[in-house]
């Protein structure tokens, strides 16, 4: 069976960073290869300042370990590599695998040091190399990344990205006219295979709630002069001790869903749930999720569903999931022919 290695960040407190990640294993495992995430780090991706660095990877190690247990419970469903990959050892993965994907997720974000030599595959050979739906999370990005880009992904055998500014950026940079944009990997698994993996929390008392997934600065109280709290209960994901799988139970169950994240986004299309769309309020230039909302809303017609205050939100206004979930089934075809040549299926 051939092996495929997918490069991805690997973090242990983001649902959706999670859930992709699973995601993609799952889809290459159904074309029959045998699929692992390479252990990566940021940290380590780079040669400049390497020694510095890994004493960084240690401390954030050692601060990781005590991280919530049900994220490791969920990586115990993704197959790990048992080496780990740094810039130091990269080349030797090479002969190990008969190909390489690089997704999905912000693993080209040159602010949040990625987009190195390991994140565009350059220790891979060109035919092994494959991108799909990688996310550099930024509408730009300086100039200076261009150098990296024009020497790497020329050599790409397959060339996708997650959003249109990803595609627009690659395309500045390098002149490349090739670059697909793609569905994120966790919109082709089935809603039914979701499902299976759904674990319901154990503070739930009522049978309405409305659920709350904000990662940047969103004051809430607000939203309680909006609705009766003895009729709805407010679940706060970040206010409990809460995983992926606990994370998909609440989407699914929920009866509206409030979030500026991409991913609560992508899973309320999935399970066809009401929700509403805030701009993320964060302490930082640097904007990490707009372009990806941007582009999602705009495949499935879902403008409409971004606000800026609760006073907008409106339960009686319900979505057209008829034309969303003929588009997805479209998106999805389009996505697995996509890899189905990238890997010679």
């Amino acid at each position: 069976m051939k092996k495929v290695g997918i490069i991805t960040m690997i973090a242990n407190d983001n649902c959706g960073n999670r859930l992709q990640n699973y995601a993609l294993q799952e889809i290459i495992k159904q074309k029959g290869f045998d699929v692992y995430t390479i252990r990566n780090d940021r940290l380590l991706n780079n040669k400049n300042n390497y020694r510095h660095n890994l004493l960084r990877f240690i401390k954030q190690e050692i601060k990781l370990s005590f991280n919530n247990y049900k994220f490791k419970k969920f990586n115990k469903k993704i197959k790990f590599s048992k080496k780990f990959m740094t810039i130091l050892n990269c080349e030797k993965f090479n002969d190990k695998y008969d190909f390489f994907v690089a997704g999905s997720d912000q693993i080209w974000k040159p602010t949040r040091l990625r987009m190195g030599y390991i994140d565009l595959l350059g220790f891979a050979s060109p035919e092994k190399r494959i991108a799909y739906s990688p996310s550099f999370g930024l509408y730009s990005i300086d100039e200076k990344y261009y150098d990296i880009l024009k020497k790497e992904l020329p050599k790409f055998k397959a060339l996708s990205v997650r959003e249109d500014a990803g595609k627009k950026i690659i395309e500045t940079a390098t002149g490349l006219k090739n670059v697909k944009v793609v569905l994120d990997p966790t919109m082709l698994i089935e809603k039914c295979e979701w499902e299976k993996l759904e674990k319901k929390p154990k503070n739930l008392n009522k049978d309405k709630f409305i659920f709350i997934y904000f990662l940047g600065n969103e004051n809430i109280e607000a939203l309680k002069l909006k609705f009766d709290e003895n009729e709805y209960q407010f679940i706060d994901f970040h206010n409990n001790n809460f995983g992926p799988q606990e994370f998909l139970y609440l989407i699914h169950n929920s009866s509206l869903i409030l979030t500026d994240s991409f991913h609560a986004c992508v899973f309320s299309i999935i399970y066809n749930k009401k929700f509403y769309i805030f701009e993320r309020k964060q302490n930082t230039t640097d904007n990490n999720m707009n372009s990806r909302i941007d582009t999602l809303s705009k495949i499935f017609s879902l403008e409409n569903r971004r606000i800026n205050s609760f006073d907008f939100i409106d339960l009686a206004v319900d979505i057209d999931y008829s034309k969303v979930n003929k588009t997805l089934e479209e998106k999805k075809k389009d996505a697995n022919i996509y890899l189905d040549k990238a890997l010679n299926k």
